[in-house]
């Protein structure tokens, strides 16, 4: 049997069908895999120029070998989600370099349909979900050239629309299956981590330049929904992570398990819901500090009042607290707690810790060192700014008495250690400060961008209290946001058109899409599941969810049916009904009698009938069945059977005569 060549139009589109599905994984490719992917389109353009579709096979070896190497050197893995989708794009171009046959053509379309999906393991967003969508139509088009008959005559946007049509046609069943079909708790699969799938977003240490580097992000954190009142932007301190040690480089958190803490609180407390996005860590945000932890499923609340889950969180997390930001805590401090927060590493910056000694020497108490150190920020020259210069050995030191230049964490780290080095208890806390109202949808934006650390410092009879360095250096950081504190020139975040009227509503718009596309889609559990079919007056089972299915696909399929192929096939019988007539009219013109344009045919019928009496009957039957098959709609396919018949015998008829 002769194999069926793939014809060169369809390859183009299956190309061109895959750098676009292929396009979003970009940034999680390795370089040399762009490298080896700009290689094999290269190869195999080369071969079409030529007109030599095959490649050699020892090419074709030689560079697998060479991608599976590539592979398990930079991930030292094959199947990792990193990993495992570099092996699928590098493969399928690989495919796309032998792909000669239909049936090469077939599977790769096939293979592309996975590889779209796997986008949604980086980016679950609505414009990524709206770009894969027209992905998909391309790989249906692709399908429908592959299938092309040759020298069929089609216009260019004919099979393009056709391809869009069947689709859309797809998206009913594709939302009622998507809200009725039993929900499996946790992912279908447990895909291991990669190594190197971090994702944005704070690190478990903090060290000079760590958390600079996220004012040039605009994605987000978390989103909050305030139920009622919302605090002052100045009182907005999303608290994450509480970081203890320091070895004279890097602060880190205390892995220490300690019991949840005794406080006090008094003034108005808030109620809120956060949405969080999927950062790969165990820490959950609260604002200062949440009242309700107990309520809170998997999670864990320490003595550090640092909110944690019990697994790392891989995907969208909604929760709700309440919180107060008047309190006290940790009237008493323990032996403990007081040695780990006043450690310093020996021999560290001794130029802070003498001047340490002098505040010590010359104050009456902690808290007049504390006010000391916050007029040392403001009066000296001491700049807020996200391009510090670089800092080498003692590098406190020379922050405070050589650059001072820097960002959020080179004050808060300054700070705590000048506490530490007087003899008072402090720490460094990393999380998020502020937050983006978006009138929208009523809810607010916490950015990446908005990643802040501050200092807590521990006073007899008053417990931990927050002190922010930042707010004395620059006050607009904390009464506004990163890009009202840093100056122009050095703000790569281009103020002007961030906060241009037009941008900022398109961004909030896109942000607003992007939340209830979280709440309704990407949150969508068996929980929410069960709420959607009480609502309804359902209760919903997996068995009525499958009895439901199969009865709303039977629907659709009829509904298929009477639309296209019925209707289809009810055109196809019309047109071939009126050639029919056309011949039967023609061989009346051979004998001196044409249809004139505003006559009938049973007007027509009559002036053959006066020409040709004998043939009367015959004349008037083909006439009635004509007129059955124009506006009648029973026994379609045997009836335009007789009128075939009934027009071949006259036309024996007509011949002989």
């Amino acid at each position: 049997m002769k194999t069926k060549v793939i014809n060169t139009h369809a390859f183009y589109y299956l190309f061109a069908s895959l750098v676009f599905v292929c396009l979003p994984h970009l940034n999680h490719l390795p370089l040399w895999s762009l490298a080896f992917i700009g290689t094999t389109i290269v190869i195999k353009l080369r071969a079409i120029y030529i007109e030599k579709l095959t490649i050699p096979k020892w090419i074709v070896v030689l560079m697998t070998i060479g991608a599976v190497s590539g592979i398990l050197l930079e991930y030292s893995q094959l199947f990792g989600r990193n990993a495992g989708i570099t092996l699928l794009v590098v493969m399928l171009f690989l495919k796309l370099l032998e792909t000669q046959t239909y049936r090469d053509g077939m599977l790769l379309a096939c293979m592309m349909c996975f590889l779209v999906i796997t986008n949604f393991l980086f980016e679950q967003r609505i414009l990524m979900a709206a770009y894969l969508f027209i992905g998909v139509i391309a790989i249906t088009h692709s399908f429908i050239k592959l299938n092309e008959l040759p020298n069929t005559n089609t216009k260019k946007l004919e099979w393009p629309v056709y391809a869009t049509k069947i689709t859309l046609f797809a998206l009913p069943v594709m939302v009622i299956f998507f809200i009725v079909f039993p929900r499996i708790p946790g992912p279908l699969w447990k895909l291991p981590i990669d190594h190197k799938a971090a994702r944005s977003g704070l690190s478990e240490t903090m060290r000079f330049g760590s958390i600079g580097y996220l004012a040039l992000s605009n994605e987000p954190a978390f989103r909050v929904e305030f139920k009622g009142e919302r605090p002052k932007q100045n009182e907005l301190y999303w608290r994450g992570i509480i970081m203890e040690e320091f070895d004279g480089d890097i602060w880190s958190e205390n892995k220490a398990n300690v019991p949840a803490p005794n406080y006090i609180t008094s003034g108005p407390s808030y109620e809120y819901t956060i949405t969080l996005e999927p950062h790969n860590k165990k820490w959950l945000f609260a604002l200062d500090l949440p009242t309700n932890t107990s309520t809170l499923a998997g999670s864990q609340f320490n003595h550090r009042y640092q909110l944690t889950n019990t697994e790392d969180i891989e995907k969208l997390k909604r929760y709700s607290l309440t919180s107060q930001t008047n309190y006290i805590i940790d009237r008493e401090l323990s032996d403990v707690s007081r040695i780990r927060n006043t450690r310093i590493p020996i021999n560290s910056n001794p130029r802070a810790v003498a001047f340490a000694k002098e505040l010590r020497s010359t104050s009456k108490n902690d808290l007049e060192i504390i006010q000391k150190v916050l007029t040392h920020f403001r009066q000296e020259e001491f700049y807020y700014s996200l391009r510090p210069p670089q800092l080498v050995g003692d590098k406190i030191d020379e922050f405070l008495f050589s650059s001072r230049k820097g960002f959020c964490e080179h004050y808060a780290g300054s700070f705590v250690f000048l506490m530490r080095a007087a003899g008072i208890p402090a720490r460094v806390v990393a999380g998020y400060q502020g937050g983006e109202q978006n009138a929208l949808s009523d809810y607010m934006i916490v950015k990446q961008a908005d990643a802040h650390a501050w200092a807590e410092v521990w006073l007899p009879s008053v417990g931990w209290r927050r002190v922010d360095p930042t707010a004395i250096i620059s006050p607009s950081r904390i009464e506004g946001n990163v890009d009202e504190a840093l100056d122009n020139s050095e703000n790569p975040r281009f103020t002007l058109a961030y906060n241009n009227p037009a941008l900022k509503s398109m961004r909030l718009l896109i942000d607003s899409m992007n939340h209830n596309w979280n709440q309704w889609v990407i949150s969508y559990d068996r929980k929410k599941q069960d709420q959607l079919f009480k609502k309804i007056g359902l209760k919903y089972n997996a068995s009525n969810a499958v009895t439901a299915l199969t009865i709303f696909i039977s629907l659709l399929f009829l509904i298929f049916y009477y639309f296209t192929v019925n209707k289809k096939d009810k055109k196809n019988i019309s047109e071939k009904h009126q050639k029919l007539y056309e011949k039967f009219t023609l061989l009346f013109a051979n004998q001196a009698i044409v249809k004139v344009e505003h006559e009938n045919a049973i007007q027509f019928s009559a002036r053959a009938s006066e020409k040709f009496p004998y043939l009367k009957n015959q004349i008037a039957t083909i006439t009635e069945q004509y007129n059955m098959l124009e506006y009648a709609n029973k026994d379609q396919h045997k009836l335009l059977d007789k009128l075939k018949n009934n027009i071949d015998k006259l036309e024996t008829v007509l011949e002989k005569k």
